[in-house]
């Protein structure tokens, strides 16, 4: 997830990087749902060589307010780094970077995930259900492919693991 998930994510490596799941022209079907509630979005991706995520990115609607911070976790729920997010925009895509790279490895599944505070967070509903998403070395996993994908909580900096409809939460 500068990364982060869709929530998109960034990382350093050997490879052509830093480099995102999300290309930046990418843009969700919907900016900003009516909930109001806050939550942690996230999903799960997996590099194909071992790297260094950098930070979080998000895509943010103009009515998804308040102040926004980034995580990264192992599949297991550990977390690994968090960050909050500064100097935001109105809308379009956020990105705060970790205050040091968290060292990933090869064929691993982690989560990235952010917190909303005011809800109102963007959403393609089954976006992950029929296939993930490749960018270079980066791999957003179809649901299905290591558990489900698309995961949350109502929690703040809590580990997402809630599912819903193959979502992707950007």
């Amino acid at each position: 997830s500068s990364t982060t998930a869709s929530l998109a994510l960034t990382m350093g490596t050997t490879t052509t990087c830093p480099c995102a799941v999300w290309k930046p022209a990418a843009v969700p079907a919907v900016t900003a749902t009516s909930d109001t509630s806050g939550n942690e979005l996230g999903m799960k991706f997996r590099t194909k060589v071992a790297g260094y995520v950098l930070g979080v990115r998000f895509f943010k609607g103009a009515r998804n307010t308040g102040t926004h911070s980034g995580h990264l976790w192992t599949k297991g729920g550990t977390l690994l780094a968090s960050v909050s997010f500064t100097a935001e925009t109105g809308s379009g895509w956020q990105k705060a970077i970790f205050s040091k790279p968290v060292a990933i490895a090869a064929n691993t599944t982690y989560v990235v995930s952010y917190w909303t505070p005011s809800g109102h967070w963007s959403v393609d509903a089954g976006y992950l259900k029929a296939s993930g998403v490749d960018n270079g070395p980066l791999h957003a996993l179809q649901n299905g492919e290591d558990g489900s994908n698309e995961v949350y909580t109502h929690y703040q900096g809590r580990f997402p693991t809630s599912i819903s409809q193959s979502s992707n939460y950007w």
